[in-house]
């Protein structure tokens, strides 16, 4: 018995289309969908055993594995069809949509299932399909993506006599690289770049109008969230790794975080979101914790003062240097602080104002619960 890694209904639909676009965040660890049945039938629920594939093998060559998908529900049989797609993310975004290609760079032609695509899966059943993927000798070098696509087949009865009928599906992602098996010279075929890096926060517009150097802004709490804008300009598709820093005017390293593993597709720009100073978690904790962990959060990320830099390192495959970007900006919590002098104003009023009656009544207070006793 195979260890599925999820067990639950599928959560989000998508329409079975040739080009159908795909809202997907994707390095999410699956992509799963389902959709709206009739008020008196049950959801479909799949499970795969494997959400992603990443696999490099050279042209000429020959890949074999194996994949298992599970009926999760108790009670309904459902007929499955398998078939390929490939797709890419759009451009400066992370939607991911189906694509087509010319004859010679169709990956979904590499693929071939052992057995039937099309099959019974009855209550609870697993079943393990069997693929063989041959990468045709004329293959150019580069990155390929195509996606396994779980559809369920469902008769009429299944839905409503009106209304838009959607396909309830699973899918699995597969990142091909196919290497170059010699070349000449040393440059690298992998390559990246950050366009930018921007710190997100409330801003003070009037501020930033005599700090100049401040390019990247200036913020009235300290900084909890960068967007880098990532983009790959290599043939081959990779994980980000590196770290992002944040120093102050001293040069001290404040916060030093890896960058999230992220996975670049060539020729595409992403916009990673980089979380340097996150809530904690307090989910669990009985109130009075949350509430102290939720003051003491407040207070450390109000206390940042002045210029700061933020530094992401990215690492490149078969790159010697890292590429770098950098992002001053300043933080000035005037609002928080403001709050505090004022309350510390009203307190020294009261205590000027009412301080030395309040003082003698306490002292008469206490004389006279000493002498009754």
């Amino acid at each position: 018995m195979r260890t599925l890694e999820r067990k639950t209904p599928l959560a989000a639909c998508l329409p079975r289309v040739a080009l159908a676009k795909w809202s997907l965040l994707l390095l999410v660890p699956c992509l799963l969908l389902t959709a709206t049945k009739d008020a008196n039938a049950q959801p479909i629920g799949f499970s795969l055993s494997k959400s992603i594939f990443d696999i490099e093998v050279p042209a000429g060559g020959s890949h074999e594995d194996t994949i298992v998908i599970q009926n999760n529900f108790d009670s309904l049989i459902t007929p499955v069809h398998v078939e390929f797609s490939m797709w890419n993310l759009k451009e400066d975004s992370d939607d991911v949509e189906f694509v087509l290609a010319e004859p010679a760079l169709n990956a979904t032609r590499w693929f071939t299932i052992e057995g039937d695509p099309d099959f019974i899966l009855d209550a609870n059943e697993e079943r393990e399909l069997r693929f063989v993927m041959d990468v045709p000798s004329d293959t150019p070098p580069g990155s390929y993506f195509v996606s396994m696509r779980f559809q369920s087949v469902l008769p009429e009865f299944y839905f409503r006599e009106e209304g838009p009928r959607v396909i309830p599906e699973i899918a699995t992602l597969f990142f091909i690289r196919v290497p170059v098996l010699s070349i000449d010279g040393t440059k690298s075929l992998y390559g990246a770049e950050i366009e930018s890096l921007e710190p997100e926060g409330d801003s003070v517009p009037f501020a930033e109008r005599i700090l100049p150097r401040a390019s990247a802004g200036v913020f009235d709490s300290a900084v909890r969230k960068l967007v880098a804008g990532v983009r790959n300009d290599g043939i081959y598709h990779f994980k980000m790794s590196g770290t992002i820093e944040i120093k102050n005017i001293f040069g001290r390293t404040l916060v030093s975080e890896p960058l999230p593993a992220r996975i670049l597709l060539p020729d595409r720009t992403r916009n990673i979101d980089i979380a340097v100073l996150p809530k904690p978690n307090t989910e669990d904790l009985p109130f009075l914790s949350r509430v102290f962990k939720s003051i003491t959060y407040n207070i450390r990320t109000n206390t940042y003062f002045g210029p700061y830099r933020a530094i992401a390192t990215l690492i490149v495959p078969e790159n010697d240097l890292p590429v770098v970007k950098t992002a001053n900006f300043w933080v000035i919590p005037w609002q928080f602080w403001f709050i505090v002098g004022a309350i510390v104003a009203i307190g020294l009023f009261i205590s000027r104002r009412f301080g030395k009656d309040l003082i003698n009544r306490i002292r008469l207070s206490v004389k006279i619960l000493t002498n009754r006793q």
